[in-house]
């Protein structure tokens, strides 16, 4: 079990320098380093090996290889109170326990969620990965999310609540609810689509003709899904294929190129009129 706990330490890249190590052999009396960063520099202060590095001791610490710049290398046993430094630099603590965020309170919108202030971003951050059901969630992704207004990848939009009445922030609100507004239609006209690919599939009619829709409005209709991608191909879609056409039409995409597509036969059944058509 001991073992196991050394060799987890050893993958946290980020905190590989502050793990504490023990020097052997070489004729000279054990030394146990606080950190693999003091044992480097007393490697680089006494001996010529100007490019020693934690990873070099690291890896003979773990037996690969066995020794490093003619000593061998070791981790002090668990409870080896040389550990409790290491320990709270994990834990982000200091003496007086662990370290509290600034209170610097921020507001997530978005989401389908009612707007919800936290006091600051370690309880936002707390939230949010309960939410995902992911506790990798790094603090930068909210940090990101502040600084540059953009959205995080679960849909909410996170603002600081001293900034929420200006401007840059109304705007940017403005925007990504219009955003999300369009996109909630979008899946809501593509499951429509899919069901109805369903039912003609289930009833066998022809269902070749396809017309080219946008925001539900009918535009132009094809003979097939070929001469769709040809006309797409015609005016600037040069990569247009036949096959994303197909599958915006069974509900399978939102939409393709730009344009929702949906089988002609069930435009003009379903909406009791036929589509407009353009040159």
């Amino acid at each position: 079990m001991a073992e196991k706990l050394v060799m987890s330490r050893t993958r946290s890249e980020g905190h590989r320098s502050m793990m504490p190590i023990v020097r052997n052999g070489n004729g000279m009396p054990e030394r146990t380093f606080a950190t693999t960063k003091e044992a480097v520099e007393w490697v680089r202060e006494n001996f010529a090996f100007k490019k020693v590095n934690a990873s070099n001791l690291l890896h003979a610490a773990d037996g690969k290889p066995r020794t490093a710049f003619g000593f061998t290398w070791s981790f002090p046993p668990n409870d080896d109170p040389t550990w409790e430094k290491y320990r709270m630099f994990r834990n982000n603590e200091g003496s007086s326990g662990p370290k509290k965020h600034r209170r610097r309170p921020l507001v997530r919108h978005g989401g389908g969620l009612p707007d919800r202030t936290f006091e600051n971003i370690g309880d936002a951050l707390e939230w949010l990965r309960d939410f995902d059901n992911d506790q990798t969630i790094a603090p930068y992704v909210l940090s990101k999310a502040l600084t540059r207004l953009v959205p995080t990848k679960q849909g909410f939009m996170w603002v600081y609540a001293k900034f929420w009445e200006t401007h840059e922030v109304q705007q940017a609100i403005i925007d990504f609810d219009e955003k999300e507004r369009l996109n909630a239609n979008s899946v809501e006209r593509a499951e429509a689509r899919r069901r109805r690919h369903a039912e003609i599939v289930q009833s066998g009619r022809r269902k070749s003709m396809v017309v080219c829709l946008k925001d539900g409005v009918a535009l132009r209709v094809f003979n097939s899904t070929v001469d769709a991608a040809l006309w797409l191909r015609e005016n600037g879609f040069e990569k247009a294929f036949a096959a994303n056409i197909a599958n915006a039409c069974r509900g399978l995409l939102n939409n393709a190129y730009g344009f929702e597509w949906d089988y002609a036969e069930v435009v003009t059944n379903e909406r009791k009129k036929a589509p407009t058509l353009l040159p």
